[in-house]
């Protein structure tokens, strides 16, 4: 879940109309596809792709379909471009290894996705649900763009994994991110960090040099860190975010970096969601 300021409030324009998915990109395709060196999404609107081209540059492209495209070079020397959608970009994939091939590069399915029509989400009625809440209370997509500024957001959040694409305001945030939810709270690991924010001086350049095993695993959670005041980051070690408190309908979660969260339960009446995604063991409505 991504909390807005009011700086972004007042010109995101969030997109509600489903159209036609590509051919290229069936069913048995939607989910996260990983490699050492690139990182794959996919649903049945967004298309977006993190690629390691050295141990300097990575470039991140993303389409939502029917509605648009974006590219960035992101540099740790160099600076940040931001260009066109490449023409030349390669894509295949392979029935016999159920592998995908992107710019050459093979990456491997680490998450099936499957997409679902607008609900109700389930309140949360026990401390014990709080692990399923957090997990299906992110779930889904969200699209935001500002045509005069070309200010962009795509965020995908799925029962795994949480990627986005943001570049508003001359700040640049290109993320992946491992995310596993208990009933003490969520951890969070960063395996691709990509960040510029010149307003407030962050800088961040980071890609798992472990990505592949990193998302196809199960982390293994350090349970007393979610009982802990202690403010450091450590990308090897992810960051915790505990419950503070709850409600049927919201929970509220402090970080280690001392920042606070807040997942709220969605309903049919969503009006930021542009896609979403299904709870693993949801029964069909």
């Amino acid at each position: 879940m991504i909390i807005f300021s009011s700086d972004f409030s007042s010109y995101w324009k969030f997109l509600s109309t489903f159209v036609t998915k590509t051919e290229q990109m069936e069913e048995r395709h939607y989910g996260v596809w990983v490699s050492n060196k690139a990182e794959l999404i996919v649903t049945e609107m967004v298309w977006m792709y993190f690629e390691k081209l050295s141990d300097d540059a990575v470039k991140v492209m993303v389409r939502v379909e029917e509605q648009g495209e974006d590219c960035t070079l992101f540099t740790r020397n160099d600076g940040i471009t931001r260009m066109p959608f490449p023409k030349d970009l390669t894509q295949e994939y392979l029935p016999s290894s159920q592998e995908m091939k992107v710019n050459g590069h093979t990456l491997v399915k680490a998450e099936d996705i499957e997409m679902c029509e607008p609900y109700d989400m389930p309140t949360l009625d026990h401390p014990d649900q709080l692990a399923e809440r957090l997990t299906e209370w992110r779930l889904g997509t969200v699209v935001g763009y500002d045509d005069v500024k070309k200010n962009i957001i795509v965020q995908v959040q799925t029962p795994r994994n949480c990627v986005i694409y943001m570049v508003a305001n001359g700040m640049y945030y290109l993320r992946t991110a491992i995310a596993v939810n208990a009933n003490e709270g969520t951890f969070f690991y960063q395996n691709i960090h990509l960040c510029s924010d010149p307003r407030i001086g962050k800088w961040a350049f980071y890609f798992s040099p472990d990505n592949r095993n990193e998302v196809t695993g199960i982390p293994t959670l350090d349970m007393h860190r979610f009982h802990t005041d202690s403010l450091d980051y450590d990308f090897d070690k992810g960051c915790y975010w505990r419950i503070v408190s709850t409600t049927p309908d919201l929970i509220h979660l402090y970080d280690t970096r001392g920042k606070d969260y807040y997942v709220a339960r969605k309903t049919i009446e969503e009006d930021r969601h542009y896609e979403w995604i299904k709870y693993p063991g949801k029964k069909d409505m």
